[in-house]
């Protein structure tokens, strides 16, 4: 992951839906290494809920548009 300015936040849409599950977990390792490092706060945007659940300390669950369900902490 290259990153040219030293954002605050990262904005990850879908960013592994792609891959097969051994290249997206080492995508999803390399990102939670890369914004402990800088500091960083990730968005991700998901269908996959268990990606969501591991590697989220905050989850917004939306249904239809409006939010369901809010999760803090693990």
């Amino acid at each position: 992951m290259t990153v040219l300015t030293r954002p605050s936040l990262l904005l990850l849409d879908e960013y592994t839906a792609a891959l097969d599950p051994k290249n997206a977990r080492i995508v999803l390792e390399l990102t939670g290494r890369f914004t402990r490092e800088y500091g960083l706060t990730a968005m991700m945007v998901t269908l996959n809920m268990p990606h969501a659940i591991e590697c989220g300390n905050r989850l917004l669950v939306m249904d239809r548009g409006g939010s369901s369900s809010i999760c803090m902490g693990r």
